[in-house]
Formats: structure tokens, sequence, C-alpha cells
């Protein structure tokens, strides 16, 4: 049974894993390399060949970028830790050097959850609107969904709508700020009618257990399966009879401001209970941050304390709390026990490395060199 759940949330994962990036707007990426550069190939040395690579991430090292005079990147190969290229990423832009559309092109055959389509970008900044349309397929199941988000004068959200089948609204956002930059109330609406993540036909349900697991599913996972399926098509069912139904929450922050204008404390109310506290207090070298949750009850569920660099945030020491049934679960973490990494790099006539070792130390070297091909136009 455990596998079978570990594999329909594998598939609903892959499904719904656009819908969390619907509202962003897309960074454009340039190769901040010294010189006009056409294309740049980065290959791990020696390649890991790992397994099961697309299920647990690829490293994410391998890859081949192809970039415009303008330095804005074209077209990304990604590679998988076999050094096999498995997906392609192009990239359209507009005169003003913002992106217009991503298009995205499967290259192997080793994941089933493969993604193929486009996602489409429109900016109006006269308007301060901007526009997603996503027109991906992940595995079998087409996105489909368009959002509409309101930006005021700094680009700071205050209204957002989801549409599922580009016109049935699915979902609203009505975000306020204050002067300081920081939410102060945030307005949710979501129509229940709208079907979650459906699970794909029973024949892909058995092909990826074969690719996961590398065998065919027994009498009794093939049960298991028919029981999720059957599942959600009573589930889909009882949602269409229902009819149109929407559901709203109002979140209130109140936030609270040292002399130099900066947040030391914010509340975050759901449905008029205390639901979460943070609060900061500045250091010369160390900001410390305190995070709390609370349950419906009104007490403590979680508790996450982080000291965290001033300027980069990145997180020095960390130490966290959550209540479980048989008590708490408590985890620190202290990067600063953790050794720095030392790298080691040759360049080439452009002064651009093409060659990095990591090294303890004592100059041994650790993990995987990277190398990398720099084209010049």
């Amino acid at each position: 049974m455990n596998r079978l759940l570990i594999l329909a949330g594998v598939m609903l994962l892959s499904v719904t894993n656009g819908w969390g990036q619907i509202d962003r707007r897309p960074d454009v990426q340039k190769h901040g390399l010294k010189g006009t550069v056409r294309a740049v190939t980065q290959v791990q040395s020696p390649i890991s060949n790992r397994m099961a690579d697309w299920i647990d991430g690829y490293s994410g090292e391998n890859f081949t970028e192809e970039y415009n005079r303008k330095g804005l990147l074209v077209k990304r190969i990604a590679r998988d830790d076999y050094n096999q290229p498995h997906q392609a990423t192009y990239f359209e832009y507009n005169e003003r050097g913002e992106l217009t559309k991503r298009t995205e092109e499967p290259l192997s055959l080793r994941s089933p959850m493969r993604t193929t389509g486009s996602i489409y970008y429109q900016n109006s900044p006269e308007k301060n609107t901007f526009v997603v349309i996503d027109k991906r397929v992940i595995g079998s199941k087409p996105v489909n969904s368009r959002s509409v988000t309101q930006t005021d004068s700094v680009r700071r959200m205050q209204h957002v709508q989801v549409f599922s089948q580009d016109t049935l609204l699915v979902s609203e956002t009505y975000r306020y700020w204050d002067d300081q930059k920081n939410t102060i109330r945030e307005i949710n609406r979501y129509n229940q009618q709208e079907p979650g993540p459906s699970l794909p036909p029973r024949s892909e349900f058995a092909d990826l257990y074969r690719q996961i697991f590398g065998r065919e599913p027994n009498e009794q996972e093939n049960k298991t399966i028919d029981s999720l399926l059957q599942s959600r098509e009573r589930a889909e069912r009882l949602r269409m009879a229902m009819g149109p139904q929407w559901s709203s929450d109002t979140v209130t922050y109140r936030n609270q401001y040292d002399g130099q204008q900066r947040l030391i404390r914010q509340e975050r109310w759901l449905r008029g209970r205390l639901a979460e506290t943070k609060e900061v207090r500045y250091g010369n070298d160390t900001t410390f941050l305190t995070r709390r949750s609370f349950d419906r009850k009104g007490e403590l569920s979680s508790e996450q304390y982080e000291e965290q660099h001033p300027v980069s945030k990145a997180i020095l020491k960390s130490r966290s709390r959550m209540k479980m049934d048989d008590g708490w679960n408590e985890q620190t973490v202290d990067a600063r026990n953790y050794p720095v990494p030392h790298y080691i790099y040759k360049h080439d006539s452009h002064g651009n490395w093409i060659e990095r070792k990591q090294v303890d130390d004592n100059g041994t070297m650790v993990g995987t060199t990277l190398v990398r091909t720099i084209d010049y136009y």
C-alpha cells in the first residue's frame, strides 16, 4: 500500500506542479559572463549515473544554454545525471526584453510524466496587468489555465484571478499593503466546483508503477490502484452534484515596526483567530527570527528559530520543533559547523571559468568537477 501511495503522490505532484508558479512574474535569465556568449555547455566529471533521477531530482549540473547577442537565454537543454538530454526549453522575448513565451519539449522517454507545450506571458505596463496562459500538458493532463494579475505602480500584487479552461474562474485574491510594503490584508475566494487534480488513466498508472518499481503490480496492488481510481471518480460525481459553491477567507496581518521602520513583529490572523506570529530582532552581524504557528484551539503547534545573515539572508542556524501525537519533534541545524566549500578554478581568455573543482581545507578534491565549454559570437 505504501508503494501505491508514493506512486499516487508522484503522479499528483507531476500534474499540479505548475499551479504553484502560475502567478509569478518570470525572471529573465542572462548569462552574466564576460564577453558576448553564444552558448555554454556544463558537464559533471565524472558523470554520477544515479538511478531514478527523474523521481528524486536531477542534480541540474549538466546542461547546454544558448543566448542571443543581448545576453538573453533563448534555449536550454537540460541533461540528466547520465548526461543524456531529457528536456528542452525555448524562450521568446518582446522588444522590451520581457519574456513572452516559454515552450517545453521532452527529449527523453525515461519519465512518463513529461511536460510538453507552452506558457505565454503578457505584460502590459501601461495597464499594470500581467497575464499567464498555461497551455502545457503534464503527463497526459492539460493544464489549460490562465491567470490575470493586477499590480499597483510599484508592481505589488493587488488582485489575481485564476481561470481554468480559460473562462471558468476558480480563485481570486485581493491583497492590501502598508507604507512599509508589507501585507496587511488578503482576501481569498475559491470556486469549490473546480475539479481537483485527477489521476491519469489506469494504463499510465501501471506503466509508471513498472518504471518506478521495476515489475508488474501484483493482484493486491492492482486492486489498490482500482480502488484509488474509483474513489476519485466518486468524489468527482459528488462534486458535480453539489453545483457551484464558493468559499472565502480573509487573512489579516498586524505589523509592528521599530524606530527605523523595520518589521519587528507580524501577526497573521485567519478567520478571527491568531494563526502565526513572526518576531524579528536585528543584531550587528545577525538577524534573529522566531516563527510560531497555532492550531484552531489557539495552542502552539510549531516553532522555528533562525539566525540569518543580515545581507544574504543565508540561514546560519535553525532550531525547530513541531507538535506530534506523541510529543514534540525537534531539529537543530547549525550551518557554521559545516565546512566552507573551497573551489579551484581554471579560466579561459575572456576570464570566465571553464573548470571548477571543490576541495577541502587540505586541498583534497571532494565531490565532482564541473567542466564548461563556452562559445562566443
